[in-house]
């Protein structure tokens, strides 16, 4: 499964890297949070980013994350693993980045593993 989840997120990575607004807040660590939640965030998802792969890595998820919540860029890839506008109003970049994370593996843990012969 761990292969499944890190084709996955890199997939969707790449279809979203195009989609990004500009603001300097989701330019540069810690992009739109506290820097607090910034280190926290890096602490609990170095280990996932070993495992998986630099596409998850913090310079890559939160700068997304961020536009995605105060940028308007497109939410689709939220909002097709269950997230909602409210989720974006109230819950911070860390927050939904560590979600989404969560949310992208669960997706890529029910497709079979005969998808990726």
């Amino acid at each position: 499964m761990k292969t499944n989840a890190g084709l996955v997120v890199a997939l969707l990575s790449l279809a979203w890297a195009g989609a990004q607004a500009k603001d300097m807040r989701c330019d540069v660590p810690p992009y739109g949070d506290s820097t607090d939640a910034f280190r926290s965030y890096v602490d609990r998802t170095m280990a996932l980013v070993i495992r998986i792969g630099p596409d998850i890595a913090p310079t890559i998820i939160l700068p997304k994350v961020c536009n995605a919540k105060f940028n308007g860029t497109d939410r689709t890839p939220f909002y097709n693993l269950g997230f909602t506008p409210e989720d974006f109003n109230t819950k911070s970049v860390t927050d939904l980045a560590l979600q989404w994370l969560i949310a992208l593996k669960n997706f890529a843990d029910k497709i079979p593993d005969e998808a990726f012969k």
